[in-house]
């Protein structure tokens, strides 16, 4: 075994003993350990949870019926809040692949308040911008981190493994950067959702237009 597949070895096993440590949240630890939930879904659950002031246990209990990629769940439950329409009817609606326009006019938003509350940052990225901010990663380096093609996931896994911590946050996305992975294998489940670097991908199943396919793969 060289030198660099040691070094890479190491590496994961730092990440997913950091991982466990940084989540903090019993249930997530307890989820992740049994593989029934993936490391992406943890961390983007813990940011949407920041960003809403939601318990995250709460939010994962009821996304565990979305059909809808855990990617999603900002949008979802952020909608539910601005129209009172559930969770679970907006995730339906997004699975079938309509667009976040389409399902605002169906679930009875005028376009005019969904275009203020997607300007206002309660939506789409800014309200993933917004958890992180909470949780201690400042918007200069998340820009910065954007700059360099990380997506949006990348980032948000990033800030909750790094404990708010700036220098961590720099250290972890300059080894994703170069290659190295989260460590799926020994830290929550194989994640089918998951984006590749540096561009969206639809995820598996059927879909329409901008929409995310069916399935979640639990």
């Amino acid at each position: 075994m060289n030198l660099l597949r040691i070094s890479s070895l190491i590496l994961a096993a730092a990440v997913s003993a950091a991982s466990l440590a940084q989540l903090k949240d019993t249930h997530l630890n307890d989820l992740l350990g049994k593989k029934e939930i993936s490391l992406g879904e943890a961390a983007v659950a813990v940011v949407v949870s920041e960003a809403l002031d939601l318990d995250t246990k709460y939010l994962l209990s009821r996304a565990a019926r979305f059909e809808a990629p855990y990617w999603d769940y900002a949008d979802i439950f952020s909608l539910e809040r601005k129209s009172g329409k559930s969770a679970s009817e907006i995730a339906a609606l997004r699975a079938q692949g309509h667009g976040w326009g389409v399902i605002a006019k169906k679930i009875g938003m005028h376009p005019g308040e969904f275009n203020k509350m997607r300007k206002s940052g309660g939506f789409g990225r800014q309200l993933y911008y917004s958890g992180l901010n909470r949780k201690g990663v400042p918007m200069p380096d998340i820009k910065r981190a954007e700059d360099r093609g990380m997506t949006i996931e990348e980032i948000v896994i990033a800030g909750v493994l790094s404990g708010g911590k700036r220098d961590k946050f720099e250290e972890i996305l300059k080894e994703r950067s170069a290659g190295q992975g989260w460590d799926t294998k020994n830290l929550g489940k194989p994640d089918k959702w998951s984006k590749p670097r540096g561009k969206a991908k639809a995820a598996p199943g059927k879909s329409k237009g901008k929409g995310r396919g069916k399935g979640r793969g639990r």
